[in-house]
């Protein structure tokens, strides 16, 4: 939601609207008139910095031009060169066109554009008379113009009519496009035989000059009053209503149709000079980056202070550590202490460790003292700590005196039973056959 001021300069009179924009919806707070002369005690006292302005220019021409495609940022410069080209009396000048079409001349295609252009120096005078207040000027139409800002986009052309400060507007409209414009005094108001003269001629120079044919007439305001007219135009004429969008009045609509039309959201370019489009932008800039800083650096504020928070709670933290380090300082003293004597009975305590942490030999030899030897005369008997908790065992002698297989029956069931005793594992007994003679490797592990 959006407060915004739209101004309408008609001749001696000018018309202020106070709205709020919500989405596209326009919502008018308050509208009066002042005289031209109040004009600027008004710009002094007022609060808002940003205008939107529509004018009735002095002296306002209007043609039709044709150039060659060219890029968008050159557009207006070739018309101005095209203008300038046609006209030898166009010096300075600040135009606003509108796109008509393509036309075919000597076999090349061109664009043809709507112009309607000011003298500079007269778009000057009324930037300068907002900025000398210290006011911006947000957008600039031409009074006859601001109206398309809410009228209706349609496919089919049609004349649109309305009054403004005493004069009486036709324009020509096509897809949301100013084609053509006409302007005239007015006699009175509501529509005349000497209006609806005007109506028709402008309808026949569309129809003859333009090669277009208006569907209709769309007539706002008071200029729906035809009840003193005994002519008839030539084209059907419908009222134009209020938008639903725009929440006033229908009478202030109609007397303020030109600034409150001028807020509305259709596409419309302003008719500001180069100069003031630098400035702008410029000023926008200066305006978005003071804004940009100030945010900045309200968010770094923030920041520090919420830092200062945290250094300041963990320099309390580390208070409380270090009181703490120091209550603990007999204890720690007391640990080094008991420590160091400890270590000092380390080699005693690791031996006695080593010592009841190996096998017993005592506890091998119960566990053999069953086995059976059928056969086999054992002459070798040898045990070796590996350092760990087991016992190397290694056996040797001679098998008995039958038969070759007798004696690797009788080592086999010496084997079987070496791996029945409990705690003998990984047991391997060899047979030589030239000596007859056997060697058994294992390993005691007491359970």
């Amino acid at each position: 939601m959006a407060k915004a001021v739209s101004v309408s300069i008609e001749g001696d009179n000018i018309k202020v609207v106070f709205a709020t924009l919500k989405g596209k919806k326009i919502i008018v707070n308050d509208s009066f008139v002042l005289p031209d002369e109040k004009f600027d005690d008004f710009l002094s006292s007022v609060k808002a910095k940003d205008f939107i302005v529509s004018v009735d220019f002095n002296n306002y021409f209007q043609d039709s031009v044709l150039i060659p495609p060219v890029k968008k940022s050159l557009t207006s410069a070739v018309i101005i060169s095209e203008l300038k080209k046609k006209n030898a009396n166009v010096a300075d000048i600040t135009p606003l066109f509108f796109r008509v079409g393509q036309k075919k001349v000597d076999g090349k295609m061109l664009n043809e554009y709507f112009v309607f252009y000011v003298e500079t120096p007269e778009v000057d005078n009324i930037v300068r008379r907002f900025l000398s207040k210290g006011k911006r000027i947000r957008a600039l139409y031409p009074n006859m113009m601001s109206a398309l800002k809410i009228l209706p986009v349609q496919e089919r052309p049609y004349l649109f009519f309305h009054e403004i400060g005493g004069r009486k507007n036709i324009s020509l409209i096509d897809n949301g496009r100013m084609l053509f414009a006409r302007s005239f005094q007015s006699i009175g108001e509501g529509i005349a035989d000497y209006d609806i003269q005007n109506i028709n001629m402008t309808v026949n120079y569309c129809i003859q000059a333009l090669r277009i044919t208006p569907e209709k007439i769309m007539i706002a305001g008071s200029g729906d009053d035809t009840s003193s007219a005994s002519m008839q135009a030539t084209i059907p004429s419908v009222h134009f209503s209020r938008p639903g969008t725009i929440e006033v009045d229908n009478e202030i609509f109609t007397n303020y149709l030109v600034p409150i039309s001028a807020l509305g959201h259709g596409r419309m370019k302003s008719i500001f000079t180069d100069g003031y489009r630098r400035f702008s932008i410029l000023s926008n800039l200066i305006r978005y980056s003071t804004a940009s800083f100030t945010i900045l650096s309200l968010l770094l504020a923030g920041l520090l202070g919420v830092n200062l928070v945290k250094y300041s709670s963990l320099k309390s933290r580390l208070s409380s550590i270090r009181s703490l380090h120091n209550n603990l300082r007999p204890v720690i003293n007391k640990y080094n202490s008991e420590k160091k004597s400890l270590e000092s009975r380390k080699p005693m305590a690791d031996f006695i460790n080593s010592m009841t942490g190996q096998p017993s030999v005592a506890g091998l030899l119960y566990a053999l003292s069953g086995l059976r030897t059928n056969g086999i005369s054992i002459d070798t008997f040898q045990m070796e700590y590996d350092g760990g908790k087991t016992l190397k065992l290694r056996m040797g002698g001679k098998a008995g005196a039958g038969s070759l297989y007798v004696s690797q029956q009788d080592l086999d069931n010496l084997v079987a039973g070496l791996k029945k005793t409990r705690g003998i594992k990984d047991v391997v007994g060899e047979l030589s056959l030239k000596s007859m003679t056997f060697s058994i490797h294992s390993v005691y592990e007491e359970e």
